[in-house]
């Protein structure tokens, strides 16, 4: 299950979709408070979160950092605009893995299913 984090409706819409063609069950949260107090309850226990970088309150990094906190081992893909050096500047989390937008369909198909351990892609070239 796929925790997808936020605070753009659209963006969430559009990304669900991919990931659902992929064949994941997916939760979506509108920003780090949301999805921290959902996982903390127990409402959700996923396999990868997948989280905006720019967002109000929390920006993605906080947000995974305190994910993690509640799930220690969670897989977890911060996407932005922003570089990923800029994005992680200061912060524990250098070997977080990284989704570049604007991005490709097959970009997200190879990057989740190499966060979660399950090799290459159907129809991917070696």
């Amino acid at each position: 299950m796929v925790l997808l984090v936020d605070d753009e409706e659209e963006v969430r819409s559009a990304l669900r979709a991919m990931l659902e063609v992929l064949g994941f069950e997916v939760h979506e949260a509108c920003g780090g408070p949301e999805a921290i107090a959902r996982v903390g309850r127990g409402d959700l226990r996923p396999d990868l979160v997948i989280s905006d970088f720019i967002m109000p309150a929390m920006n993605g990094v906080e947000t995974l950092g305190a994910l993690l906190g509640l799930c220690p081992g969670l897989r977890t893909i911060l996407c932005s605009g922003t570089p990923k050096e800029d994005c992680l500047r200061g912060s524990a989390m250098g070997d977080c893995a990284y989704l570049a937008k604007p991005f490709r369909f097959r970009e997200l198909e190879t990057l989740t299913h190499r966060v979660l351990g399950q090799g290459a892609p159907l129809g991917s070239r070696p």
